[in-house]
């Protein structure tokens, strides 16, 4: 109870009026991307040109029309549910690689942990951006595409944090205590060592859902990202800067929904860092 107790504080302080919009605003997102289908929205990808460049306030547009005639609230919804799906897919992908690399690297040590770890040293010695160019213009764009190599980038990050929590922790008392006990090295990672170094790895989840979501756009918006006429915020971007002057909304809209979405993934992650880490409540009381 009092472990329970505290946790509730932690998270209690952790809290403030900026970054509870954070939490909503991303609670709002995920929602919105769930339910999307059911809002009975027009088809984001139908063309209507006599409608086309339609300000906000258009009658049966309210957010307005792109050049195509577009439905532009359909686009931005529609688009929220395809950068979710790049980002968690991602995410997903580079905290598998990533703990694993890190776990092993961090447990085994010696030869294992120079071949883990050199493997991320390689990855982390080329740029993001460009590497992610580099294999988008190899095997296409595309979804699937966009995963894998936003995955394999963001692992390093994920193998770095989690390598050096396993050498802080794997000589203590607990995990010696798992060996005497006859525990086998892959039952010993997975029960005993890793729910011990959780924390860190939990924290830095939102931060790359939100790194993840800048890149995409970024590859979208180069026009290796998403593969028209599939809605995507870095494709709108794009597609609106042709048409910016007639109405700023093409451009404004998605790039104010990329800009709050990163920030609020930024937030939820500064309340999971203040309330997963039990130091900083320490500090509180001081």
């Amino acid at each position: 109870m009092k472990t329970t107790s505290r946790s509730v504080r932690r998270l209690r302080r952790s809290l403030n009026p900026v970054r509870v919009g954070g939490a909503l605003f991303v609670l709002v997102v995920v929602i919105v991307t769930i339910l999307v289908p059911l809002l009975g929205l027009p088809d984001p990808q139908a063309q209507n040109i006599p409608e086309k460049l339609g300000g906000i306030g258009t009658p049966g547009h309210p957010l307005g029309t792109d050049r195509f005639g577009r439905d532009l609230l359909s686009r931005l919804l529609h688009g929220a549910r395809i950068e979710l799906v790049v980002s968690i897919g991602a995410t997903a992908v580079a905290l598998v690689v990533g703990v694993t690399l890190g776990m092993l690297g961090g447990f085994l040590g010696r030869f294992v942990e120079t071949i883990t770890m050199r493997t991320v040293d390689v990855i982390l010695a080329f740029p993001p951006i460009v590497l992610a160019l580099l294999i988008v213009t190899i095997y296409g764009p595309g979804i699937v595409t966009l995963i894998v190599t936003m995955g394999i980038l963001f692992s390093p990050r994920f193998a770095r944090l989690t390598y050096g929590q396993v050498v802080t922790v794997r000589n203590l008392e607990y995990v010696e205590a798992s060996r005497v006990f006859g525990n086998s090295t892959l039952r010993t990672m997975l029960t005993v060592v890793l729910p011990n170094v959780a924390a860190p790895i939990i924290v830095q989840l939102p931060l790359t859902l939100a790194t993840s979501i800048l890149l995409e756009s970024g590859l979208s918006y180069l026009g290796l990202g998403v593969v028209p006429p599939t809605p995507s915020w870095g494709l709108m971007v794009a597609d609106g800067q042709r048409d910016m002057i007639a109405n700023p909304a093409l451009v404004a809209l998605p790039s104010a929904v990329i800009v709050a979405t990163i920030l609020a993934f930024g937030l939820v992650g500064d309340i999971l860092r203040d309330w997963l880490d039990p130091r900083r409540g320490m500090a509180s009381n001081l």
